[in-house]
């Protein structure tokens, strides 16, 4: 009886043993239904086989229509694609990242090039949007957003507006279109250097100054948004406008850098006056337009270096001679504009540098050039007296103090009624419809030499 007790003792001893010791299974079967703090794996994971979800951070069952639902944080791959749908743009992103800002509207009418809120970080350490369209998307890739289906606009690999994104297609590979980044705002600079915005709500406010003079040329760089500027009226130490600054201008802080003296490639300086600037997104290049010597009946276009300051002559406009002149860039239809006060508006070119005259000047003394990209009209800013235009009225019968209507025609009779005067206004490129844009005075009460929308 004694080693029957002691028999089953030790095995009560040895089973306690081998209880506290750590068992490796070669197959294990977890129960269906478990909690578990951590669960690794060393081989093949399959999970949700032949059917069924998976959540990552969720508090519930995931969506059964979804497979894989992540909430709470991004998805990444170190070394790769980080996917995230924050409300905005992230304070800080990697290369490679790419992400998708809720709560964006979608446009009621069809558009080609609308935000798509995607966003992807580039190699080149820029962010860019990604285009859409709207209506009947054309594109097999599709984006739903507040309940409308889009397409992702996609371009061969050479087009100028090509992300670093690509997907295979059964025309081959192609890569996400990105969009033109736009804001609505509009920023001029007055003969004392004092840098302006108009936001789009119509409230205007200095953000800063440039160093110079006056006559500044101003060009808003989209892709890195920033303003450069030259001053048309800067006097070297030999007494000639050779060789002024190229200034760098980051509206966000208000700080302004010398980027250097423009120079050509052989290191002459530039001889400049009144000039205009205008950068092209398409190709990310700065463009600025500069009255000849006053010798020759032209306007020079030069190709600006904003990192070096060099600039390299690429066409002329038949037109002017000594004579302020604007600069505006069209990217949807690769086309610039130049104001020459001292002859009108001119179409270019930039495939042949062929230029168009359009029409004459609306205003003696247009200075400053800007394309409002989702109007597609042209800001125009005149540093004299400005546009005067004369509003149209009925014309009242005393007796009645009713409108006099024409008998024949039935029209109502219109008059001469007040006049109204802007230094600021739009222009039609197509019609050369004109409408003034208030306050008067430049952007903010004072004259604008340059202008750029951004």
């Amino acid at each position: 009886m004694r080693q029957r007790w002691l028999t089953i003792t030790l095995l009560l001893a040895t089973t306690a043993y081998c209880i506290a010791e750590e068992i490796t299974l070669p197959t294990y079967y977890p129960s269906p239904r478990g909690v578990y703090q951590e669960l690794r794996s060393t081989g093949n994971t399959i999970l949700a086989f032949p059917a069924g979800n998976v959540g990552i951070g969720m508090a519930s069952q995931p969506d059964s229509t979804i497979t894989l639902e992540v909430q709470g944080g991004p998805i990444k791959a170190t070394d790769g694609m980080i996917i995230a749908t924050p409300p905005a743009n992230p304070a800080t992103s990697s290369n490679g990242q790419l992400w998708l800002i809720r709560n964006l509207l979608v446009p009621a009418a069809p558009v080609v090039d609308i935000d798509s809120g995607l966003r992807i970080r580039q190699g080149n350490n820029k962010t860019v949007s990604i285009a859409a369209e709207s209506g009947a998307p054309t594109s097999p890739l599709r984006l739903t957003r507040t309940g409308t289906n889009l397409g992702i606009v996609l371009v061969p690999l050479n087009d100028p507006r090509a992300s670093k994104a690509r997907i295979m297609t059964a025309s081959g590979v192609r890569a996400l279109k990105r969009r033109f980044n736009f804001f609505g705002q509009l920023f001029g600079i007055g003969s004392g250097g004092a840098v302006v915005r108009r936001m789009p709500d119509g409230t205007v406010g200095k953000v800063g100054n440039i160093p110079g003079e006056g006559d500044f040329g101003l060009g808003y760089d989209s892709d890195n948004d920033l303003l450069y500027a030259v001053d048309g009226n800067y006097v070297g130490a030999d007494g000639e406008n050779f060789g002024p600054p190229l200034e760098r201008f980051d509206p966000q802080t208000g700080t302004s850098v010398t980027v250097g003296r423009l120079h050509y490639a052989d290191g002459t300086p530039v001889w400049v006056s009144d000039p205009g600037m205008a950068y092209d997104p398409n190709t990310g290049t700065m463009y600025l337009a500069s009255a000849a010597d006053g010798f020759y009946p032209r306007v020079t276009l030069f190709r600006v270096d904003t990192t070096t300051a060099v600039a390299t002559r690429v066409a002329d406009i038949p037109a002017g001679g000594n004579s302020n002149t604007g600069l505006a860039f069209d990217p949807f239809t690769n086309t610039m504009y130049a104001m020459v006060c001292s002859s009108g508006l001119y179409k270019i070119d930039p495939a042949t540098w062929t230029s168009t005259f359009l029409m004459a000047p609306p205003s003696a003394s247009a200075t400053g050039l800007a394309y409002n990209y989702e109007k597609g009209l042209l800001y125009v800013s005149d540093s004299g007296a400005g546009l005067t235009k004369t509003t149209m009225q009925p014309v009242i019968n005393p007796e009645t103090g009713q409108p006099v209507v024409n008998p024949e025609t039935g029209e109502v009779l219109l008059e001469p009624g007040p006049s109204s005067t802007s230094t600021l206004y739009t222009l039609d490129p197509k019609t050369g419809e004109t409408t003034l844009v208030f306050p008067s005075g430049g952007i903010g009460g004072a004259e604008s030499e340059g202008l750029d929308f951004r």
